[in-house]
């Protein structure tokens, strides 16, 4: 369940920076804000190029989204000769988890891992490849067209760097897509081979900075030339560098380049601060069951000149049905930022605090420290009973000694009076 908070918040004053324009030999470029939808940068932005293995991420987000649930992960795929004619990385008969598939091609560019996922998820690559264009319209994808899975050049295979901002945006919101893309090396199990495992390598890196960026590079022309996009970080400003058809060299050059010019040019009205408590969360079978949630950074936005500042709109999604244990920096939610309705930019929200496993009550939502106190009033509140049972049982036994000592004094009262009659020697007739 989701807890969704709406409001409207008052802009800071955006920095400004000085013109320089960029001079990359590529066929087409384009710098977006990741964090509000801003286009810094575009060149020959509409031309339909060979995306080459950035399909990959859009082959990613349609098995996860064909999944039942995410136990599937755990299901093992026997490699067959066609699979493994694809490539070198796996051979005949070995068997490979889903997950570790899903590393494979994202971490390798492996076309193997690419074919055996999409016949596992729709029995054959042609049905696959149908499910990546019907996913495509899904998301607006209008200069996008898929004919492999693995994105092997095909004239009527293309994309926009656009549509491939769009596609790389989306996709970062899978956690395990964004966790493989990110990985610089992870090992994988292989039954069936002789050494039991296989070494996965990110195929490139790239620095910006100081900061690592999220990286991938495939072929995407017939020329030879790349199809890259990098994204960076600073301050809670995110940007996203896309390049198709740059020479191999000119790479690292470039996309430093675009994102110096990106981050000199882009516009920085925040609309909320870092490290602000939006809320809280519930957190079931945790020893607190009720935390605060912070902005992990800055939030962005991004108006059009033709636009006004009462068209933003801002939204707090917590998930409000979180299991513990939690980490500190565990993501809880979003603080989602919105532009004429239109979704531009969203902040993780975190936990700050580890939250371990609670009691047997914290099942309900019943923090430890709530239990003590229920503990500590139950405990009173039998003390008080047993002392009212006691009180009354003292006066019971009390007032039966008194009733006792009554009788006895009324019958002592009578044996008196009876001894002192027969001394008088009184009858009665």
């Amino acid at each position: 369940m989701l807890m969704v908070l709406t409001g409207v918040t008052t802009l800071f004053i955006p920095e400004t920076y000085a013109e320089s324009e960029p001079t990359v030999q590529t066929d087409s470029a384009l710098v977006v804000s990741a964090s509000t939808g801003e286009v810094v940068y575009s060149l020959h932005s509409d031309r339909k190029l060979p995306m080459g293995g950035l399909a990959k991420i859009m082959a990613a987000m349609v098995v996860i989204g064909r999944m039942h649930d995410s136990s599937e992960f755990r299901n093992r795929i026997t490699i067959t000769a066609d699979v493994a004619s694809k490539g070198s990385l796996f051979k005949k008969g070995e068997k490979v988890s889903v997950r570790d598939l899903m590393a494979a091609m994202l971490m390798e560019n492996s076309d193997e891992a690419a074919v055996a996922l999409a016949v596992y998820s729709a029995d054959t690559v042609s049905s696959f490849v149908d499910a990546m264009n019907a996913k495509a319209q899904e998301l607006d994808l209008e200069g996008t067209h898929y004919t492999t899975v693995s994105g092997k050049y095909d004239t009527l295979q293309y994309t926009t760097v656009p549509d491939t901002a769009t596609l790389i945006q989306k996709a970062l919101r899978y956690r395990t897509i964004s966790k493989y893309l990110n990985e610089e090396s992870r090992q994988i199990t292989v039954e069936g081979s002789k050494t039991g495992n296989v070494t996965l390598e990110r195929k490139a890196s790239f620095r910006y900075s100081g900061l690592e960026t999220t990286y991938a590079v495939n072929t995407g022309t017939a020329s030879g030339h790349k199809n890259s996009f990098a994204l960076a970080d600073r301050d809670g400003m995110k940007l996203l560098v896309i390049l198709f058809g740059t020479k191999d060299k000119k790479l690292d050059s470039d996309q430093k380049q675009l994102l110096d010019y990106g981050y000199q040019h882009v516009t920085r009205h925040v609309i909320v601060k870092a490290d602000k408590q939006v809320g809280k969360i519930k957190v079931r079978h945790g020893d607190v069951t009720r935390v605060p949630v912070y902005t992990k950074s800055k939030g962005y936005v991004y108006v059009p000149k033709e636009g006004s500042d009462s068209l933003i709109r801002t939204q707090t999604v917590i998930d409000d049905h979180l299991n513990a244990p939690l980490k500190a920096g565990d993501k809880a939610g979003e603080f989602r930022i919105y532009v004429a309705d239109e979704l531009t930019g969203t902040v993780d929200l975190i936990v700050k605090d580890d939250v371990k496993t609670g009691w047997f009550p914290s099942y309900a939502y019943i923090s430890n420290g709530m239990t003590i106190l229920i503990g500590v009033i139950l405990l009173g509140i039998i003390l008080l009973i047993v002392r009212i049972h006691n009180v009354k049982r003292r006066r019971r036994k009390l007032a039966e000694k008194r009733r006792r000592e009554k009788i006895r004094e009324i019958a002592l009262r009578e044996y008196e009076i009876e001894q002192d009659r027969k001394r008088r020697n009184w009858t009665y007739h």
